[in-house]
């Protein structure tokens, strides 16, 4: 039992050592990203949840891939992403 748990342990940290997180210079633009539901991960057309996923207060690259739309409307930001590939931003 003790070996199963141990290596469920490693398995965590390993992955938690490798992951990517993206940094973002604005405070605020991040805030708007993890605070509000701003990302649709189904291609519904509608924000679904925000863009940290799985709650850790951070955004890394494997959340960001499930991004299919994303539309953030705050303060002096306002952001459309029809897809990973094509982002407009409107100042």
């Amino acid at each position: 039992m003790i070996k199963y748990f141990l290596t469920g342990i490693f398995l965590i940290s390993w992955h938690m050592a490798f992951t990517q997180i993206i940094h973002f210079t604005d405070p605020n633009f991040k805030n708007a990203l993890i605070s509000s539901k701003c990302v649709d991960t189904d291609n519904d057309y509608f924000e679904d949840s925000d863009a940290d996923l799985n709650d850790d207060g951070e955004i890394d690259v494997e959340e960001a891939l499930k991004v299919v739309n994303l539309k953030v409307e705050q303060n002096k930001y306002k952001i459309w992403a029809a897809s990973k590939n094509l982002l407009i931003l409107k100042n």
